[in-house]
């Protein structure tokens, strides 16, 4: 579990980078090696499978068809990771929102994240970050009263990952 905590001092922002979401990934050297070392091994099996062809080697064609196949899953397989993008990368937005929003309600508030470790899709996670800061803002604004805590706990459950919110507040006051 994460627990970020706010110093008195005000922390100087620096002015948001433009990029678009959809142009540019980071890719780890690690990942990018391994994507170059299967292309070269799937240009090794194209080589092998023309030989076959030519020679009428069917046992050396069906082999080649074989690895050809194990070859493209796992490109198919490396490719997606590079999409991925953990849980973590919403904490620098949630915790500046948090920040933000004690200093202005002039209320104590904690934030704790809990598996943020987690990868999803970066598509997934760009869309999560609007929905998790409204329900941030809206535990500061009518949850938590002078002090308190706002948890977001992500897991994994089978295929699915779950992302859950809650402060340790008072709830939603049915009259408003």
């Amino acid at each position: 579990m994460q627990v970020i905590t706010f110093p008195d001092e005000p922390v100087e922002e620096k002015p948001p980078v433009k990029r678009s979401p959809d142009k540019s990934v980071r890719v780890s050297t690690e990942l990018l090696d391994h994507l170059i070392n299967l292309t070269g091994e799937l240009i090794t099996n194209r080589y092998q499978l023309q030989n076959a062809l030519k020679e009428d080697n069917w046992q050396e064609l069906d082999d080649g068809v074989g690895q050809l196949a194990r070859l493209v899953k796992n490109l198919h397989h490396q490719v997606l990771q590079v999409r991925m993008v953990s849980l973590e990368s919403l904490a620098g937005r949630l915790s500046r929102t948090v920040h933000d929003l004690s200093r202005s309600h002039d209320k104590e508030i904690q934030l704790k994240l809990e598996g943020a470790e987690i990868e999803l899709d970066r598509a997934i996670v760009e869309e999560l970050t609007d929905p998790l800061i409204h329900m941030v803002r809206n535990a500061v604004d009518h949850g938590i009263e002078q002090s308190g805590v706002i948890s977001i706990k992500a897991w994994r459950e089978r295929d699915q990952v779950l992302v859950q919110v809650a402060d340790d507040g008072r709830g939603i006051d049915p009259e408003k």
